[in-house]
């Protein structure tokens, strides 16, 4: 699964994603336990292309696998996640080229703090600028 932003748009979570839906302010936790979630991809949108310009910059890409946005937490239990990719888009061409977007946190991208892991195994993931298998980190 490939999830593409357009014009430079940020993308998060190729395959889960968790966020705060709820009143301002409030968190909410998730779980999985006993899962493989595996081979999905997060790809931000490329920059919009500029005659006689500067190209625009290429979109970010959060999180190929998991996604899980500041103030939410989320426990993975007994759990792989592996094969996940997280490409920023492409720069607009322009009389000066737009910037790549970023892509981090491969396989998770964990936006605060809180959330745990227990005999679990992240890996095999790949993000384009960085932090491959998890960017921030468990508890």
């Amino acid at each position: 699964m490939t999830a593409p932003g357009l014009f430079g748009g940020t993308v998060v979570g190729g395959g889960l994603l968790f966020v705060n839906e709820g009143s301002p302010g409030s968190a909410a936790t998730y779980s999985t336990s006993d899962s493989r979630i595996a081979d999905l991809t997060a790809t931000g949108g490329h920059g919009v292309a500029s005659g006689g310009g500067t190209g625009g910059a290429g979109g970010e890409a959060q999180g190929g696998g998991i996604y899980v946005d500041p103030g939410q937490v989320i426990t993975v239990t007994s759990s792989t996640i592996a094969g996940h990719q997280a490409f920023g888009g492409v720069g607009g061409m322009g009389t000066l080229d737009g910037l790549d977007g970023a892509g981090l946190g491969g396989g998770v991208y964990l936006g605060g703090s809180g959330s745990t892991m227990t005999g679990s195994k992240i890996v095999g993931n790949k993000a384009s600028s960085g932090n491959d298998d998890i960017f921030g980190s468990f508890s």
